[in-house]
């Protein structure tokens, strides 16, 4: 009994002692995921008017996740490429996105559109065949919000 009461003791006070170290930690790495997406963010406003080509990633001509993938990549992160692969980085409510936060549209629950949000509702994307590269308005109620 006094050997579980002991070990009990040491896994509480490890516990507040790297929940201590979690927290500086963890500032610093959401400060970091603020400046990369900002810098993805400028990436992609560089890209506007750049025309959609149907699996493109840059530098010239991009499809939906191209865009954000490239704009991710120049700012030194690296993403995956569909937007269905985008749909597994962290989770995040609408309530919560902040600008550089992914935006994955859904029909019938699968993923058929990726955009950065851009912050007051708006959107980069690179939406269809014969359109460019452009910041929007949110056009649709159904996606969801990833942050890389």
């Amino acid at each position: 009994m006094r050997f579980i009461r002991l070990i009990t003791t040491a896994m509480l006070a490890g516990g507040l002692v790297l929940g201590g170290l979690a927290g500086p930690g963890a500032d610093h790495a959401d400060a970091a995921s603020k400046k990369t997406a900002a810098k993805a963010l400028k990436v992609a406003a560089k890209q506007k008017g750049d025309p959609y080509r149907r699996g493109g990633n840059g530098p010239s001509a991009f499809d939906c996740s191209g865009l954000v993938q490239y704009s991710y990549k120049k700012a030194g992160k690296k993403l995956s490429r569909t937007s269905a692969s985008m749909l597994k980085y962290k989770k995040v409510s609408k309530k919560h996105r902040r600008a550089g936060d992914i935006l994955v549209f859904l029909k019938n629950g699968r993923a058929y559109h990726a955009a950065l949000y851009a912050g007051h509702g708006k959107i980069w994307e690179a939406q269809r065949p014969g359109t460019s590269v452009k910041k929007t308005k949110i056009w649709s109620s159904r996606y969801v919000v990833r942050r890389p």
